[in-house]
């Protein structure tokens, strides 16, 4: 195009006073003297591309309208980000779950049905097979020494003891991976592991600690700094046995099986 077009629009762009795009090419320019200077500054930024139909504001310059009070799935519905009064706006506001604002609840009076000994179950931490082989090759654990539930505790094969965990139970899974013979203490085991165990020339003994012996047994330091707090002893418990499986261990039930074969 020629110089006098080039010059007359300079001049537009630099008495423009509005916020249109076109003003920032003139603000851009604004230092240059004469249309030729601002001819040369654009032919040797021609790599930029710099036109009227691709300029932008900075990104950051314009934001997006704020919609408030439009529900709870833009997290500013209801009281539009500006919080609640009263009891709501201290802090350390809690309500209690199945609160009726002081009605009786209907959970109180509605009639019950049924019963449960949840809170009677016994809790075991789960330790299987596979992991006391593998725990076992990284050396953590000795295999040449009965390993006993304070040694699967302190070594983290299983875990961190829990407060309503009352011992540990081995399962079998990877049994067909264990390669060394083992002497375990533990509370329960499964079938499929003690098989495995008893293949190998190893042996189970099992045994049960409420839970203050259980906190003796994997612990004992702490009981030694509180000496009131004296370690209750290990005790066979009836629901946890397997005299078929351990006859060795249950004398009883071995006598009263001879009982009856001899009559």
């Amino acid at each position: 195009f020629s110089q006098v077009f080039v010059q007359s629009m300079f001049l537009r762009l630099q008495v423009r006073t509005t916020k249109r795009p076109e003003c920032l090419v003139a603000q851009r320019f604004a230092h240059e003297k004469t249309a030729a200077d601002w001819l040369a500054n654009v032919q040797k930024n021609a790599e930029v591309n710099v036109a009227l139909n691709n300029l932008r504001d900075n990104p950051g310059s314009k934001h997006s309208r704020k919609r408030v009070g439009r529900g709870p799935a833009s997290g500013l519905g209801k009281t539009s980000g500006r919080g609640a009064k009263g009891q709501r706006a201290r802090s350390g506001f809690n309500i209690p779950r199945g609160f009726e604002g002081g009605q009786t609840p209907h959970w109180k009076s509605a009639r019950k049905f049924g019963f449960t000994n949840a809170m009677f179950a016994r809790r075991y931490s789960l330790v299987n097979v596979q992991k006391i082989q593998q725990w076992i090759d990284e050396g953590k654990i000795d295999a040449s020494v009965p390993i006993t539930m304070a040694t699967l505790f302190k070594s983290g094969a299983a875990g961190k003891l829990r407060r309503n965990q009352v011992g540990v139970k081995i399962l079998g899974k990877g049994a067909d991976k264990l390669t060394h013979k083992i002497d375990l203490e533990v509370t329960q085991i499964s079938d499929s592991a003690l098989t495995a165990i008893n293949q190998l020339g190893g042996s189970v003994n099992l045994v049960h600690y409420n839970k203050v012996g259980m906190k003796s047994h994997v612990k004992p330091e702490n009981f030694k700094k509180l000496p009131y707090l004296a370690p209750a002893p290990s005790n066979i418990n009836r629901k946890l046995r397997k005299p078929m499986s351990q006859p060795a261990q249950h004398p009883e039930w071995l006598a009263r099986q001879q009982e009856l074969a001899a009559e």
